[in-house]
């Protein structure tokens, strides 16, 4: 079925390059040839499953829209200019549009926030240049030493003090800016700040002279073994010199006498689950992720999850802990309702990174996890470029930090 702007196609519709390009042309037709429709929606956004048939059958959208005859892109990206972006805030000032930093970063789709950046240095000179007062738009004006310690306190109380360099940059930098130091700050509010780990201040002789007294003492190097044994040691050395191989080798260690190589396949997998079972080991998720790293990844590469690996082995598959009290049960979820559920939210801007997910939508995360073998692999079934997802939010991130920079500068 075929409406005007839209396509619409049966659920599980089999794509072919002729079905691919009446779509296309139904899509995009009636805003083609006519300069007073507007810009034609997003094709991932309003269609993902048009979007995913082209690209799976022509190899690009870009592709698929020459083999329907259209233009590519759909429309001539219309560049801002320092003119434009002042009209359009005087606009939408003159509308009773929110105009606070926090609310324009939160419009991911034609959000004038990158190119005011682009073009004026900061969002706060682009209000300034529409005659509009900033301080008549932002949501928080200018910090003090007292908004600064009151701020802290409240997010201390709410558990998210953790997280001020993701969502809380302004605060930072005005600690920074009144203080000296955000610890600086942090103690004056009498708000307890965790310590940092000590391995990670260590500079690469320290580094290095732990992993030799280890060495000496008879510890298991293998990287699987010292990242369970040593975890900080570990991640630190690994930064700090490129790869624990390197880190092994700058103490003098032939790095073969440490290493553990497995040769992993399906059957393999299976071989060393049976030996766990019969062994009476603990095979829950959580569980082998913390025991035996090699063989959580092998799972995740040859089954996607490990309830197909223990049903591959004949083997009553147990949820964890955490699946057992429902808070990662599949429970309503199906695969169509994980992909209409990433859609929606892809459609209203979201951000659908991996690390954001896991922290603000656990149960949709997980869901995906369990079942599509991974959660990209669920983006991507949903239809959206994953890559493409990641650098735009990317961009809006480095947008946001290098605007609280010119506001912590004034």
């Amino acid at each position: 079925m075929v409406t005007s702007g839209r396509t619409s196609f049966r659920r599980h519709t089999k794509w072919t390059a002729e079905n691919v390009v009446a779509g296309l042309r139904a899509f995009y037709g009636p805003f083609l040839g006519d300069p007073d429709r507007s810009r034609p929606p997003s094709l991932e956004a309003t269609n993902p499953p048009l979007s995913g048939g082209a690209k799976r059958v022509f190899g690009s959208l870009k592709a698929a829209m020459q083999a329907a005859g259209l233009p590519y892109p759909p429309q001539p990206h219309c560049r801002r200019t320092r003119a434009t972006i002042v009209e359009e805030l005087q606009r939408m000032h003159a509308e009773g549009k929110d105009l606070s930093y926090a609310a324009v970063k939160d419009r991911s789709k034609g959000s004038l926030l990158g190119p005011a950046i682009h073009h004026f240095g900061s969002w706060r000179k682009a209000i300034e240049a529409a005659g509009i007062d900033y301080a008549s738009v932002a949501r928080q004006t200018e910090w003090n030493r007292q908004d600064v310690l009151r701020e802290l306190r409240r997010r201390h109380a709410e558990g998210r003090l953790g997280s001020i360099q993701k969502d809380g940059l302004p605060l930072w930098a005005a600690a920074k800016r009144y203080f000296g130091s955000y610890r600086n700050a942090a103690d004056t509010a009498g708000v307890p700040l965790r310590k940092p780990v000590p391995e990670w201040s260590w500079p690469v002789p320290r580094l290095q002279q732990a992993l030799r007294e280890l060495h000496q003492s008879g510890t298991d190097l293998s990287s699987g073994s010292i990242r369970r044994t040593h975890k900080h040691l570990f991640c630190a050395a690994r930064a700090r010199l490129g790869s624990w191989q390197k880190a092994v080798e700058s103490i003098g260690v032939d790095y073969k006498t440490v290493y553990r190589p497995h040769e992993w396949s399906r059957q393999a997998i299976v071989d060393r689950l049976h030996e766990l079972h019969a062994a009476g080991a603990d095979l829950r998720a959580g569980a082998l992720q913390k025991s035996d790293i090699p063989l959580s990844g092998a799972i995740q590469r040859y089954f996607g999850t490990l309830r197909r690996a223990m049903e591959a082995a004949n083997i009553p598959y147990t949820p964890g802990p955490s699946a057992a009290s429902g808070s990662r049960r599949l429970g309503h979820w199906t695969q169509d309702l994980v992909v209409k559920a990433l859609r929606d939210l892809h459609a209203t801007g979201q951000d659908l990174r991996y690390a954001r997910m896991k922290e603000k939508n656990q149960p949709l995360f997980y869901a995906a996890k369990q079942l599509f073998g991974s959660y990209v692999n669920a983006v991507r079934e949903a239809g959206i470029d994953y890559w493409r997802m990641s650098q735009a939010n990317l961009a809006l991130e480095r947008g946001a930090k290098r605007q609280a920079a010119g506001d912590g500068l004034g």
